[in-house]
C-alpha cells in the first residue's frame, strides 16, 4: 500500500496525520517513509541516500517543521529513506541571509531516477528470491 500525501500547505493537512491515521486502521508490520531531504553540500544533492530507522521530521529544513514520524508516534517500526532534493542559499553563500531553497533545473528527470533507484532497493530487499533482471522486469512500465 502507499500514498503520496502531497505537502502541507496544498493540503492543509500534515504528512504525520495521513502516515498516522492509516497507521492506526492497516496495522501494518512497518512503515516505510520516503522523503526528499535537504543538503549542506552542493556536491550531495541527488548523489546520497540516507537510510534510517529514526524516522523523520517532513519539512524540518526548509522551515515547514511537521511532527516527527518514528516509531514512537506511530507505534510500528519505521524505516525512512530519502535523498536530497534541495539545498538552502545559506549554505551555499554565508553572505546570503534569507531562507532561499534551490534545487536542479531538471529535478523531475532527476527525482524519477531516485525513485527508481530506491524501488529497486526496496524490491530486492523484499523479493529477495527474484533476480535483478526479474525485479527490472516486472517493475517496468
Amino acid at each position: 500500500f502507499t500514498i503520496a500525501p502531497s505537502i502541507s500547505t496544498k493540503t492543509g493537512i500534515y504528512t504525520f496525520e495521513i502516515v498516522k491515521a492509516l497507521t492506526k486502521e492497516l496495522k501494518p508490520d512497518v512503515v516505510i517513509l520516503i522523503d526528499s531531504l535537504s543538503c549542506k553540500k552542493v556536491n550531495n544533492l541527488l548523489k546520497t541516500f540516507q537510510i534510517n530507522t529514526v524516522g523523520l521530521t517532513p519539512g524540518c529544513e526548509i522551515g515547514n517543521k511537521q511532527p516527527t514520524i518514528d516509531k514512537h508516534t506511530l507505534s510500528v517500526p519505521v524505516l525512512s529513506i530519502g535523498c536530497p532534493t534541495v539545498i538552502n542559499l545559506k549554505d551555499i553563500n554565508r553572505e546570503f541571509q534569507e531562507d532561499k531553497v534551490l534545487t536542479l533545473k531538471d529535478i523531475d528527470i532527476a527525482v524519477k531516477k531516485c525513485a527508481d533507484i530506491i524501488a529497486f532497493s526496496l524490491n530486492k530487499v523484499i523479493h529477495s528470491n527474484l533476480t535483478s533482471n526479474e525485479i527490472i522486469f516486472l517493475t517496468k512500465k
